[in-house]
């Protein structure tokens, strides 16, 4: 099922987690439970950098890098229903402090 772009929003609108899809180059598919929040025409997925990791920049950062592809899939409670898959190319922006 294809959804109109307006309802694609809607739904998107109607949550703030997910689980964001990148590709590793040896492994594939590596997948990590996001929050987000929408910002016009983007999507922001915080990076924690008060809690900052030991080996630097996260995988999923240095899979963006490499291939900028992912999808950010949204299910409802208990992943019965999907309500709305988002694919397209990412980038890493720092948000102003």
């Amino acid at each position: 099922m294809r959804l109109a772009e307006d309802e694609a929003r809607r739904r998107l609108a109607a949550y703030d987690h997910g689980v964001l899809g990148t590709t590793h180059r040896d492994r594939g598919a590596d997948l990590v439970p996001v929050v987000f929040a929408i910002d016009g025409d983007h999507v922001a997925i915080p990076i924690d950098t008060v809690k900052p990791k030991s080996a630097g920049r996260l995988q999923r950062e240095r899979n963006l890098a490499a291939d900028p592809r992912a999808t950010l899939l949204i299910a409802a409670l208990g992943c019965r229903r999907l309500v709305a898959p988002v694919v397209g190319p990412c980038s890493p922006h720092l948000a102003p402090r």
